[in-house]
């Protein structure tokens, strides 16, 4: 008990910032979703697809690629990857598919775990610059209340875009060891892993972040072997790749056209576009596909980068001996 007394105690900024996601989730209307043995209100819009392509998906019998559903739209059949319905928890629960009610699905659970998520790691990067629970709780709980967070309910897998934020928090942080350091290197790995099988546009993110990780670590902390860095900087690729091909994200005989290709996309105001999504900034007008691309930060996140550009310029002389370094190879 003492052990973890202690452990909620050194976290409590961590814990108390992803309680506010959840929270947040829950009071947003979407909080129904969460009962796992309930899909009705989830046979609607896009969820009924991810939701319909995992109730095929247990009762199919074992298939290469993982992720084949030959029963859904037969005889052409698809995968979990294109239902969008979660490759690794479909994968991981059809096993004892035999054991869960018939009406079960864990789309709103899942929802809610990537809210909880954001708040979470979002307080975990904060961490890495502030010790105080206070600092890291504020931090946690404006990440997890972006707009664009609650915007994307309707494709659940993007929802953990929480995870895109630990990479940056290993950016942040210095490897005092060459253990350490192996450890962080491992972490992108797995990351990029966990990642291709939730979606594929994550699994990209993530590779693309992380690859920034091992250099860091070898050239600015110097505590990780170059031979290694480059190993690790292959194997996130690698990884990824090899679970879109378990997934079945390579699997032939599926349309890859769409025809408005190019009108999917975000302007350069994505960021300061709410989309009628704030109560004081007005919308700005936007292309008839141009909600895909929303990305609108709220005005208590762009309150909080406008104060940390002015206090960077006041306290300009203190603000030379931050270790910028740790944080340039997220540049490029």
């Amino acid at each position: 008990m003492a052990r973890l007394r202690e452990l909620i105690l050194n976290n409590v900024g961590i814990l108390l910032a992803g309680l506010a996601g959840g929270l947040w989730f829950v009071t947003s209307g979407a909080g129904v979703l969460v009962n796992p043995f309930s899909v009705d209100r989830l046979l609607v819009d896009d969820w009924s697809t991810h939701v319909l392509g995992w109730l095929f998906f247990r009762h199919e019998a074992p298939h290469w690629p993982l992720g084949r559903i030959e029963g859904l739209l037969y005889p052409v059949g698809t995968t979990v990857g294109y239902t969008d319905s979660i490759p690794w928890l479909s994968v991981l629960l059809r096993p004892i598919s035999a054991l869960l009610p018939t009406d079960f699905q864990f789309i709103g659970p899942f929802l809610l775990g990537a809210f909880v998520l954001a708040g979470a790691a979002g307080a975990w990067v904060v961490r890495a610059v502030s010790p105080r629970a206070i600092d890291q709780a504020l931090g946690g709980a404006l990440i997890a209340l972006l707009p664009a967070l609650l915007f994307r309910v309707g494709h659940p897998s993007l929802c953990a875009q929480g995870l895109l934020l630990l990479p940056i928090g290993l950016l942040l942080r210095r490897a005092e060891t060459a253990q350490q350091a192996r450890r962080m290197a491992l972490a992108g790995v797995g990351l990029c892993a966990l990642a291709a099988g939730l979606h594929p546009y994550l699994g990209v993110m993530l590779v693309l972040v992380c690859v920034a990780i091992p250099p860091k670590l070898a050239l600015v902390d110097k505590q990780l072997p170059r031979s290694v860095a480059a190993g690790a900087m292959v194997a996130m690729p690698a990884a990824a790749l090899l679970l879109f091909f378990c997934f079945g994200y390579f699997i032939g005989g599926t349309e890859r056209q769409l025809g408005t290709f190019g009108d999917f996309s975000a302007d350069l105001g994505t960021f300061v576009n709410p989309m009628n999504y704030s109560r004081w900034v007005a919308a700005r007008p936007q292309g008839p596909f141009q909600y895909e691309g929303f990305a609108y930060l709220g005005v208590g996140m762009l309150t909080a980068v406008g104060a940390s550009v002015i206090s960077l310029a006041v306290q300009h002389r203190r603000a030379r001996e931050l270790p910028w370094r740790r944080v340039l190879p997220l540049a490029p």
